[in-house]
């Protein structure tokens, strides 16, 4: 038989596969990869330089699948709000991949950009250069806890005590989901407060 027409492999075909095998909980390993989109394990070295080649591509995919909104104005709270809500929403979708993202330096375009999108906003903003470092770890940090807390059981905390503050906290929510959801939301408020207090708190400089 001839060569099929069109290729059996692409990048993307890879690395919306490895993220389904990922999300389902499965073991990973190039090796299922293949088996799972019928190829040899050295089928897929022709258009991926390895596993951490891959993490990238999936980050690609993540983005893609939740772009952070252009800009339209607004202050720099307002765009970290929505660069932050987007990363949440990313990690939240795939949070089995969340361990193997942490663990390979970040190069992938189109997911840098967003990083330097949020560093140019909290420079404009008047942060320093250290307190920007800080702050993209605080907020990426934040937004990765949150997402991870997805793959947590349903009840995390089991309290004998009916009666106690715990109980009565964690009795008052029907939907892990919605509690979540209302973490990020007032995590994110206290966070943007401190960052506005900080600025708000340094002497004006007189020209």
């Amino acid at each position: 038989m001839g060569r099929p027409l069109t290729p059996l492999l692409s990048v993307e075909l890879i690395a919306e596969t490895a993220l389904e095998i990922i999300d389902s909980g499965e073991p990973f390993s190039m090796r299922r990869l293949a088996k799972r989109l019928g190829v040899s394990a050295p089928a897929l070295y022709n258009h991926v330089d390895g596993k951490d080649a891959l993490v990238e591509l999936i980050r690609g995919v993540m983005v893609a699948e939740h772009p952070v909104p252009m800009e339209d104005g607004g202050t720099w709270v307002d765009r970290v709000t929505v660069i932050a809500r987007a990363q949440r929403a990313a990690y939240s979708a795939h949070p089995n991949v969340v361990p193997l993202l942490i663990g390979v330096p970040l190069a992938q375009p189109d997911v840098l950009e967003i990083y330097r999108d949020l560093a140019r906003t909290l420079a404009s903003a008047g942060f320093d250069d250290a307190e920007v470092g800080v702050l993209l770890e605080v907020i990426d940090s934040f937004a990765i806890g949150n997402a991870l807390e997805q793959r947590a059981p349903q009840q995390i905390w089991v309290d004998p005590d009916d009666e106690g503050a715990l109980a009565r906290a964690m009795g008052s929510w029907n939907s892990p989901q919605a509690l979540l959801d209302e973490a990020f939301e007032t995590g994110l408020e206290f966070i943007l407060g401190g960052m506005q207090a900080r600025l708000s708190s340094r002497p004006r400089t007189v020209d």
